[in-house]
């Protein structure tokens, strides 16, 4: 997420709004450039007069939200740091098919300078509430555990204080102030700072299974910090930790089930499936057929298409066929829609036909990249620090 400052936007607005400066900065391009072109009228300076106070005067959390971009989710050309750990595959084929993976500088996720590494999982251990496991917090039963519970539960990156994904008993919660709207909810929620209604609203929506379809989405951001501080900080420091990771990624598939037409929570929750399958279960890649946008080809296909290509050099009918499927290039007219059966068949002939031999792809191209930046606050700044990205690249090198 790359935050803007209401400050700086503000400041920009009040004297340098006839050129636009504050639009620029919000990337607002187009509406700089009609600024600039009519800075001579003076009516873009009192515009920024007045867009500069109201800059000012909005909430921090709603100014964040209407101003921030996500980062790109999957990208093919992204950062090529050398990875820390590999895992190499020979094939007797014309190519090799090599996978590596890494998690920051020397594979380690950094920790901020509150506490030590090891007092932190002990932290960790101490709270979290394994998966099959009930609990009963201010009188709400909550099923299946998978959450953090207790009074001790610093952030990972040491600087936001107590992780916000901490269920702290000992804080007041007011069910008759429930708020499942999510209109008291910050942008970024904190167990720790959010209302006692609140409070009420998320453990009455954990007791009552997590799938809610009403509820905020606030309160699933919320548990789901819970879920990245246990598979990208816990995980690496325990195999037990580990064992647990193939219950977790259930339990975020089947919110995104639920949760997947919600503002920016498929984007989150698809790229850590990605990034979390990159690094502990590879192999089960070829089998991702979610996105985190509507219009993507999925991971899964992805990988196939880079394997054939890897293995036989070529692509036959049925794979250059879900490839052009699942394009975001491809819009098939009405005909194609309604005779879908007949369009793939006419698909398989031609191409047949054309590439009798299966599509040839040039080996020496970008790596497919997956890498994923955590939803929490309570995790490193990731738009600063490289610390908590995975990655995996699919390099095909031809012998």
């Amino acid at each position: 997420m790359t935050t803007k400052s209401k400050t700086v936007a503000a400041l920009l607005a009040v004297f340098f709004g006839s050129f636009g400066a504050h639009r620029f900065y919000l990337r607002s391009y187009g509406w700089g450039v009609l600024y600039l072109l009519f800075c001579w009228t003076l009516i873009p300076g009192l515009l920024g007069v007045v867009e500069g106070v109201r800059y000012l005067l909005m909430d921090e959390s709603k100014f964040t939200a209407k101003y921030s971009e996500e980062s790109a989710p999957v990208t093919e050309t992204e950062s090529r740091d050398s990875p820390s750990v590999s895992e190499r595959r020979s094939r007797n084929t014309s190519a090799d098919f090599t996978i590596e993976m890494s998690v920051g500088s020397g594979g380690e996720v950094s920790v901020g300078s509150q506490l030590d590494e090891e007092e932190m999982v002990d932290q960790s251990s101490e709270a979290w509430v394994p998966p099959g496991e009930g609990v009963s917090i201010n009188g709400y039963e909550v099923p299946d555990g998978m959450v953090y519970v207790g009074t001790d539960l610093n952030s990972v990156d040491g600087f936001h204080g107590t992780d916000a994904c901490l269920i702290d008993p000992s804080l007041d919660v007011d069910a008759s102030k429930s708020d499942p709207e999510g209109t008291r909810m910050s942008y970024w929620p904190s167990y720790s700072s959010i209302d006692p209604g609140c409070r009420a609203t998320y453990l009455e929506w954990l007791a009552n299974g997590r799938r809610d379809p009403d509820i905020d989405i606030g309160y699933v951001f919320l548990f789901f910090y819970g879920i990245e501080r246990r598979v990208l900080f816990d995980a690496q420091h325990s195999s037990q930790v580990r064992s647990e990771i193939p219950r977790i990624l259930a339990e975020v598939e089947e919110l995104l089930e639920v949760y997947g037409e919600e503002s920016s929570f498929p984007g989150y929750a698809t790229r850590f499936l990605n990034a979390v399958r990159a690094k502990y279960d590879p192999e089960s890649l070829s089998t991702v057929q979610y996105t985190s946008r509507r219009r993507e080809i999925p991971l899964g296909v992805r990988v196939e298409i880079g394997r054939q290509i890897a293995e036989e050099g070529s692509l036959d009918s049925e794979v250059a066929f879900e490839w052009f499927e699942r394009s975001p290039d491809t819009y098939l007219r009405t005909p194609g829609q309604r005779c879908e059966a007949e369009f793939k068949s006419l698909f398989f002939a031609k191409y047949e036909e054309r590439f009798e031999e299966g599509l040839i792809e040039e080996s020496n191209i970008a790596p497919l990249t997956v890498s994923y930046r955590s939803a929490s606050r309570s995790l490193p700044d990731l738009g600063r620090s490289r610390s908590m990205v995975c990655r995996i690249l699919l390099r095909f090198r031809s012998r």
